[in-house]
Formats: C-alpha cells, structure tokens, sequence
C-alpha cells in the first residue's frame, strides 16, 4: 500500500511541475506577445529644451533682454570687486606707515565693504536667476504646442527631455522640428 501511494504521490508531482512548467511558458509568451504589441504602438522622441530656448527667435530676444539688464549690473559689482581689492593692496603697502587703530579702522571698512559687495553679488544673483526662470516659463506654453503638434505630426506617443536619458539616437531627437514650427 506504501509503495501505491508513492507511486501515486510521485506520478502527481511530476503532473504538477509539467503543469507548472506549461503555464510558465504560456504567460510568458503571453506577457511577450503583449510586450510587443505595445512596443509596436509606442513611438518615442526626444527634446533638447535649453536648445529650444536659447536658438528659438523668442529664446534670443528673451536672452537678449536679460543680458541688457543684468549686463550693466555685472559690470558695477566687478568694478566694486577691483576697487576693493586694490584698496587691499594699497593697505598692504601703507601699513608700515599706519597707526594700530588706523589699520584697524581701515580693515573695519574693508570688511564691510567686502560684506556689502557679497550681499550686492547676492541679490543680483537672485535677481537674475529669477528672471531667467520667468522667461523659461514665459515660453514654456509656445515650446509644449510646438512639441505636440510634431509628435502629432510624426506621430509620437512619448516625448522625453534629452537632459533626462542617458543615450539616445540621433533619429529620435525632434529638436530642430520643433525649434522650426517655433520660429515660424
């Protein structure tokens, strides 16, 4: 009777494990023939937003009005920054000649010359980064019509940044398409 059982219980697993086995192999090939049917529809490009906006005809007078304004504004902080340092080296000459408290005094209104000028580059610097993410985001709206509309055309199912990947094919990059109807 020991041995039937084995027998039985041997002969239902190795039904079991075929079973298995063929089940694997059917969602598998299920899953792959549904993998590739997707892959069949699904087209995809790529964009080099900073391209986009910096040889865009908007992008270039967006730039151009950013550099007017903040151009004037670099120019006096670096001409801030040269005054003091040759203020520096002047003391650095004159020192011998100086009194304690002189030197001190004098190392007193550097330092708060080189705070202000820290917090003049500061403001300036947020100041221009602000700015430079309004235009972006001034553009943002022509640059995602101009996109879907070429994904459209050529049709795209999936536009990604090109900052965003790793590698891509140059077939796929819809940049100059886009930046085309842009300027259009």
């Amino acid at each position: 009777m020991f041995f039937n059982s084995f027998k039985f219980s041997r002969s239902l697993l190795f039904v079991a494990i075929f079973t298995l086995s063929n089940i694997n192999v059917i969602v598998a090939n299920a899953i792959s023939s549904e993998t590739t049917a997707i892959n069949s529809d699904v087209k995809i490009a790529v964009v080099d937003y900073p391209i986009l906006f910096s040889e865009s005809n908007k992008g270039k007078e967006l730039i151009q009005k950013l550099k007017n304004k903040y151009e004037p504004m670099h120019k006096k902080i670096q001409e801030h920054s040269k005054d003091l340092a040759e203020a520096e080296q002047k003391l650095q000459v004159n020192r011998q000649s100086l009194s304690l408290a002189e030197i001190q005094k004098e190392n007193s209104k550097m330092k708060y010359d080189y705070d202000l000028l820290q917090i003049e580059e500061q403001l300036f610097q947020d100041s221009r980064i602000k700015d430079e993410e309004e235009a972006r985001k001034s553009m943002q709206v022509d640059i995602e019509t101009s996109i879907k509309k070429i994904a459209e055309v050529l049709g795209v199912s999936i536009v990604v940044e090109r900052n965003s990947i790793l590698y891509c094919s140059k077939q796929l990059d819809i940049t100059r398409d886009v930046l085309q109807d842009l300027n259009k």
